[in-house]
């Protein structure tokens, strides 16, 4: 097994010993879809700014009204605490890669 590949089992480990819980990608799209935004695949990369280097994947949150980020000052905030706690509480993991959100 390559090393990142372990390094990445090793942090999903990590997740869920520090209270994250895994779900799936339609799991996690529905919960994001349920506060207004939608979840749109951005890129694959290999996280290196942490202790344990894993792969990852990023992925774009769009305020649906709007059609912008939900970062965006002209984005709907009404639902933000949620969305950040999805983004603090729940991950998945498509094709050996952590979702970054």
């Amino acid at each position: 097994m390559k090393i990142l590949e372990q390094s990445t089992k090793k942090e999903i480990k990590n997740m869920i010993d520090n209270g994250m819980v895994q779900v799936s990608l339609p799991e996690l799209k529905e919960m994001v879809g349920e506060l207004n935004y939608k979840i749109l695949k951005d890129f694959d990369y290999t996280n290196t700014l942490n202790e344990n280097s894993y792969y990852a994947r990023s992925y774009a949150i769009i305020d649906k009204d709007t059609g912008h980020s939900f970062a965006n000052v002209d984005s709907n905030k009404e639902n933000l605490p949620e969305l950040q706690k999805i983004r603090r509480n729940y991950f998945c993991v498509v094709d050996g890669r952590i979702s970054e959100l």
